[in-house]
């Protein structure tokens, strides 16, 4: 399976929010405290509980995460992330997952 991100939306919505790079940055920071915010309630953790917390909150902040560091992706290119960079940046990603999976399902430190 695979989720394909419209990347010539997330580059106008990039262009179009006056935000800097460093302010992006700390957003995508905001967006990681989220997650683990929802997380802990989802998972009842003792003083988290009390948000109640779904599956559903976790999910999302986790897709408020991917939006961001796309964002930052279509802002150090100038918002103008084209097709022959949307192929390099899926083939690290691939090669990213390659090392993850040699790593933790191929016995690899």
């Amino acid at each position: 399976m695979k989720i394909n991100f419209n990347m010539n939306l997330i580059n106008e919505l990039t262009k179009a929010d006056p935000k800097s790079l460093i302010e992006r940055t700390l957003k995508l920071s905001e967006e990681n405290g989220e997650v683990s915010e929802a997380v802990l309630s989802y998972g009842k953790v003792n003083g988290s509980q009390y948000k109640n917390k779904k599956i559903e909150d976790v999910e999302e902040e986790c897709l408020d995460v991917i939006m961001v560091a796309l964002s930052i992706i279509s802002q150090i290119n100038d918002n103008e992330v084209t097709e022959e960079k949307i192929k390099r940046i899926e083939e690290l990603f691939e090669t990213k997952l390659k090392k993850w999976e040699d790593k933790n399902c191929k016995g690899g430190k």
